[in-house]
């Protein structure tokens, strides 16, 4: 599934970050609201926030009367609670699909290309049943100095190198392995875009590769959450007003 949303992510290459990003939380609303109308009790949620608002108007209205304002508050915890109850099943069965696509996608916008003289990091993580003293053997394209010698962490299967790009642009950082060879791309400089910090390979001993991209400025979650709203108002109707 993650690769999925990768390849569905880079059909997006031609455009700008925001575009893909903006089609991908249009989409997982449109999914939401749909899950919403086939499993909710949408009317009988409508009635309760109702009954809600009118008991808060009860409470206002007769704030200074005890046993009016007592039952007024009453009702009102009751119209909550049942309009939680209501509300608990279509929660519950989008809260991992919308938990899932939120953290891939903070591995793919919440993180900008590396900064041109600054070191990173760069990890692969190796197979289990490979030779802890096996190393592959990273080869840089021109335009990235390689800062460090490998570094191991046998208990993890971890072997790191710290790198620096040199000049602005999308290049690949390729591993001589066993067997062959592994290339995973890298961005450097530039505005910001859409990168990878975590590459599953699976192929000549080779696991997963890891590049340390720095935080985006700007936080990727709030246009997310901004179009996801504007696409719920302009679609309210399939939650019955609800929204």
């Amino acid at each position: 599934m993650a690769e999925l949303l990768q390849q569905f992510v880079n059909g997006f290459g031609w455009a700008p970050p925001l575009v893909g990003l903006s089609v991908i939380a249009a989409l997982s609303m449109l999914a939401l609201l749909w899950v919403w109308g086939k499993t909710g009790n949408l009317a009988g949620m409508k009635a309760q926030r109702t009954r809600a608002w009118a008991a808060l108007l009860e409470l206002r209205l007769y704030a200074e009367e005890p046993g009016a304002s007592g039952r007024a508050l009453g009702a009102l915890f009751a119209a909550n609670l049942r309009y939680l109850r209501m509300a608990l099943l279509p929660a519950l069965l989008t809260l991992a699909p919308m938990g899932w696509l939120l953290v891939h996608l903070d591995t793919i916008y919440g993180r900008a290309p590396m900064a041109v003289g600054r070191d990173a990091i760069v990890t692969v993580r190796m197979a289990p049943g490979v030779d802890g003293n096996s190393v592959p053997e990273l080869e840089a394209p021109p335009q990235v100095a390689v800062t460090s010698p490998a570094v191991r962490a046998l208990e993890v299967r971890e072997i790191s190198w710290r790198i620096r790009p040199l000049a602005a642009g999308s290049t690949r950082l390729r591993w001589n392995a066993a067997g062959g060879t592994v290339d995973v791309p890298l961005e450097a400089g530039g505005e910001w875009r859409a990168v990878r910090t975590d590459t599953a390979v699976s192929a000549h001993g080779i696991e997963r590769v890891e590049i340390g991209y720095p935080e985006a400025h700007g936080h990727w979650l709030r246009w997310f959450c901004g179009v996801s709203l504007v696409v719920a108002l302009l679609t309210k109707r399939r939650l019955g007003g609800m929204i």
